[in-house]
């Protein structure tokens, strides 16, 4: 049994994410004209009350309407592995309670 991921409408604000799949392909070319694709890293920053869902990438923010967050996956900070010392052979989740992942 496979878990859903979460989708970029459903993180929380202030959680740093990186986009794992978008999902529908006409979401996919818009989110690219956008500069948004696979593997990025983004940072939620704010939600619009029935609006858009702000994002900071890099340097700049963005706002994305939730009809397109909904096909965008996510991997969110607290669910990322990070490496220990100096190699990658060896690697531990990081432990964050996050209560708006359902």
């Amino acid at each position: 049994m496979s878990l859903m991921q979460p989708t970029l409408e459903q993180a929380c604000i202030g959680e740093n994410c990186i986009i794992a799949t978008i999902g529908d392909p006409e979401t996919a070319m818009l989110a690219l004209r956008l500069g948004v694709s696979e593997g990025e890293q983004v940072t939620v920053i704010s939600r619009i009350p029935g609006g858009p869902v702000v994002l900071r990438q890099g340097s700049r923010e963005l706002a994305l309407g939730r009809s397109i967050c909904q096909h965008i996956q996510i991997i969110p900070q607290s669910q990322q592995l990070h490496s220990v010392g100096d190699t990658d052979s060896f690697r531990i989740p990081v432990a964050k309670a996050v209560s708006c992942f359902q």
